[in-house]
């Protein structure tokens, strides 16, 4: 019989058992160095793009599943917990508010909005056509695209005359001071698709008759306060200068970034009012990762969730949430952006498990250019979503592979002992 070599037994057994105690730790250790393998490279090319496009300040978060587990800021107000105005990203909050109303039984999707406004708005093109509650959170209600279109509607809401809710009447009622037949579109409500702010607005307004509670107190009180998001506010008076970015829309005559004023929201609440932080988004976006639940708190429930997602007519919008956006490769992106607009730009996307929020301080550019910096955001959140399975996979793997080598060395000196 061959002598057993006690030594390389022992070595072998004290070996792997070595691996299995400290592979967890390796794996935890592990979980972070994408930060520093790439660190270097992704700041070099991000700083680069934001030069590009003017941007001075920029703040992203990287969600995966249930946790936020990269988040940044980059420029002069580099903090994560710097406000920056939404634009258009509000309407998931009205989306919100509305469904939350539609759960509770107190409207129907497929009800004639007229049946929960204070006065009746109709089509001047079509006035014997409903038109739904269902069709103003896609976009389908036939209302103008914008506020801004209106010939009267800057004068009258910088002097005063017109503000949220009066703009809605003074330019949409027959009996308005602004109206005109223009002021609709020319076409049935509910086949065709039009982006509307006017149409938020309206939404805006059957919250607040419906709840008696103004639009912000019923958002504080049911989105923003329940999933701790204390740093989303409707007013720039709601915060002091340091804890707002400042916005610059680029001057493409001098060569420089103008400074901007803060967007006055009170005549477009529903369709681009708020400010928010990179914190804030954050934990809305992961309660639409998790069925409508944050950190043990529901503000919508599953169901209701699948039907905000899910596809309008083949319009690429859901309720007040746009589904199978592209960035580059990249398909099937669900959230809303908001901007580039009046010194503020922000998108607040989820593809399968993974998200990114990304707010940023400039108004003026291609909207291509945007959506590229926001792609190679993602795709650094890819990145470091890919080394992180790899590190839970090896989490599992490397004791697997150290039990395996201790069972060879197990059985081999049963073989030589027989022998």
């Amino acid at each position: 019989m061959k002598k057993i070599n006690k030594k390389k037994i022992q070595f072998g057994i004290a070996f792997f058992s070595i691996i299995l105690v400290i592979s967890p730790t390796l794996a935890n250790d592990c979980t972070w160095i994408p930060a520093d393998i790439y660190g270097e490279t992704f700041e070099t090319q991000l700083l680069t793009k934001m030069s590009n496009l003017h941007v001075t300040s920029l703040a992203f978060s990287v969600l995966n599943g249930t946790e936020v587990f990269y988040s940044r800021g980059f420029g002069e107000q580099n903090g994560t917990d710097i406000a920056y105005h939404l634009n258009s990203a509000c309407k998931m909050f009205t989306a919100t508010a509305i469904l939350q109303l539609y759960e509770q039984g107190l409207l129907d999707l497929e009800d004639d909005f007229n049946d929960y406004m204070p006065y009746v708005l109709k089509n001047p093109f079509y006035p014997n056509t409903t038109m739904t509650i269902k069709q103003l959170l896609s976009h389908r209600s036939s209302t103008m695209g914008s506020w801004h279109g209106f010939d009267d509607y800057w004068p009258s809401l910088n002097n005063g005359t017109c503000t949220f809710p009066s703009v809605i009447y003074e330019f949409l009622h027959e009996n308005g001071t602004y109206y005109v037949e223009d002021n609709w579109e020319n076409f049935e409500p509910g086949t065709s698709f039009l982006y509307s702010d006017v149409g938020m607005d309206i939404l805006t307004l059957i919250l607040e008759n419906i709840t008696s509670t103004p639009f912000d107190n019923y958002c504080q009180e049911n989105i923003f306060s329940p999933l701790g998001m204390t740093n989303t506010r409707f007013s720039v008076e709601d915060y002091s200068p340091e804890e707002l970015a400042i916005g610059y829309d680029w001057n493409t005559t001098t060569g420089t970034n103008d400074i901007m004023s803060y967007y006055n929201n009170s005549g477009n609440p529903g369709g681009g009012g708020y400010f928010s932080t990179a914190d804030d988004m954050s934990k809305y976006m992961l309660a639409h990762l998790n069925q409508g639940e944050y950190n043990g708190v529901s503000i919508l429930n599953a169901t209701t969730i699948e039907l905000m997602h899910t596809e309008v007519d083949y319009s690429k919008l859901g309720l007040g949430w746009w589904v199978r956006e592209t960035f580059g490769l990249l398909k099937d992106y669900q959230g809303h952006p908001g901007g580039p607009h009046n010194g503020f730009y922000c998108a607040n996307y989820m593809r399968y498990s993974l998200g990114v929020v990304l707010l940023l301080n400039q108004g003026v550019g291609a909207y291509s250019e945007f959506e590229d910096l926001y792609e190679y955001i993602f795709y650094f959140a890819n990145k470091l979503l890919e080394d992180k399975c790899t590190t839970e996979a090896n989490f599992y793997l490397i004791p697997l592979i150290a039990s395996f080598g201790f069972m060879v060395c197990i059985i081999t000196i049963r073989k030589k002992k027989k022998n």
